[in-house]
């Protein structure tokens, strides 16, 4: 008898032979390999994306010079593939010899899809990579996602076409086919273009109007004099909380849990609150901080079925990440706001002071109705994988969205939009722990027994 079924009958049923073991961990790391791939390909076009920006606007030489040496490489590569493709027209190049999964790649998605990823460094490193079975896994996740690649790069008006002009003169009517002119849709911001599960595009539109989309928080005050609710006082003081004026020997005023130059406690009868400190720069005055996040490029929006537009992630992101600031149209808390659907309570801190609990006093309505970022069209999930934060970032408070555990590429963000927004709403997420699950309709067949 073989010596592995031996010692599997002695084993018992867990047994494993040591090639499958080692064949299945290989299969596991090649297909590992091919996400990490896959996301760096979308995080290069993001980058070359800023860096075509730049060099049309000249506004730095360093950049400048970068974006000339990618598209140096970029048309090599192109010429290489070309010449390998066409050894019948190109018989006397000189070129390096390209592996045949071009080839096959170019008869299955054809010369445009194949020049939009070549604007990739990543995706140029893939196709000389001498491990079949990482490309063939990094092939698979690009034909599974060849709609979400094009509008990618076409929403971004990313210059992928210029490279094949120049075989216009040799007639090759596959690659001048690739660069006739399509839809242009790269005159739209790419989170005015949710992409529909029938394969369309459309704007998003709330209450028969199109939403835009907005960096900055926008807030209109009635009277000149009115200031902005989420505003950061400018320097530190009493505590506002109670209001107390207690004094240390520095002679300094409450505010602060201890005093900072001598670190004496404050006899303050309500709870100390720490004096708000800048989310990202740490700073205990005024900055000119912005909770700015590459996450809003590496996002797109989908049009998931029953739960509606929602947003799928285009990197892979770690736990604890700033994914970007929920921005909208800020209301005062006296103002009243009819937005029932995107508006976001912002809960502030003691006094504008930051504390270890939440204030549940909202101190105003961010409403993204009709202006706002991607961050509001994602969806509610009763186990979420991201959360709202109150933050002090610069000169004001605001919310962040926070990944709450590691987020895959092609995996959908989700927040938890709290209890009150569904008293009279039914979950769609379809957890086991939903916190207001829609009624189970009884079947006629259970009916009748």
């Amino acid at each position: 008898m073989d010596a592995h079924k031996i010692l599997a009958a002695t084993l018992g049923a867990g047994f494993i032979l040591p090639e499958s073991s080692a064949e299945f961990r290989f299969a596991q790391n090649a297909i590992g390999r091919s996400r990490r791939i896959i996301a760096a390909i979308y995080w290069d076009l993001n980058a070359m994306w800023h860096l075509q920006q730049a060099w049309e606007d000249d506004s730095s030489e360093h950049e400048c010079e970068q974006y000339e040496s990618q598209r140096r490489t970029i048309q090599g590569f192109l010429d290489q593939s070309v010449y390998h493709r066409y050894t019948h027209i190109f018989q006397d190049a000189e070129f390096y010899p390209l592996f045949d999964r071009v080839k096959y790649f170019l008869l299955e998605h054809g010369w445009a899809l194949f020049a939009m990823c070549a604007q990739s460094e990543a995706f140029r490193a893939a196709c000389l990579n001498p491990e079949i079975l990482v490309w063939d896994e990094v092939r698979k996740l690009i034909t599974a996602n060849k709609r979400s690649i094009e509008i990618f790069v076409r929403s971004r008006q990313l210059d992928w076409a210029t490279p094949l002009l120049s075989y216009g003169i040799f007639g090759l009517k596959d690659i001048m086919s690739a660069v006739q002119p399509s839809l242009e849709i790269g005159k739209e911001h790419v989170h005015h273009l949710i992409q529909t599960s029938e394969g369309y595009l459309k704007r998003p539109i709330h209450a028969g109007k199109a939403q835009t989309n907005i960096n900055v928080a926008l807030f209109k005050p009635t009277r000149k004099s009115q200031m902005h609710p989420y505003m950061r006082p400018p320097k530190p003081g009493p505590c506002m909380k109670c209001l107390c004026k207690r004094k240390c020997p520095c002679h300094n005023l409450g505010g602060f849990p201890d005093c900072q130059k001598c670190r004496c406690p404050q006899a303050c009868n309500c709870k100390k609150p720490l004096w708000l400190t800048c989310f990202v720069c740490g700073a205990t005055e005024r900055c000119e901080c912005r909770a700015g996040s590459m996450a809003g490029d590496l996002v797109e929006l989908i049009e998931y079925p029953v739960r509606g537009t929602g947003v799928r992630a285009l990197a892979n992101i770690k736990a604890g990440a700033v994914l970007g600031e929920y921005v909208g149209e800020v209301i005062p808390p006296r103002r009243q706001c009819d937005d029932d659907i995107y508006a976001l309570f912002q809960t502030g801190v003691f006094g504008m002071l930051q504390m270890k609990e939440t204030d549940p006093t909202p101190i105003g309505t961010t409403s993204s109705a009709h202006i706002g970022n991607w961050t509001r069209y994602i969806n509610h999930h009763c186990e979420p994988n991201c959360q709202f934060v109150s933050v002090v970032v610069g000169d004001r408070v605001t919310t962040i969205v926070e990944a709450l555990q590691d987020i895959a590429i092609f995996e959908e963000i989700t927040l938890h939009y709290g209890p009150n927004y569904w008293r009279s709403r039914f979950c769609q997420c379809g957890s086991s722990k939903c916190c207001q699950p829609p009624p189970k309709q009884n079947n006629q067949a259970d009916q009748w027994d």
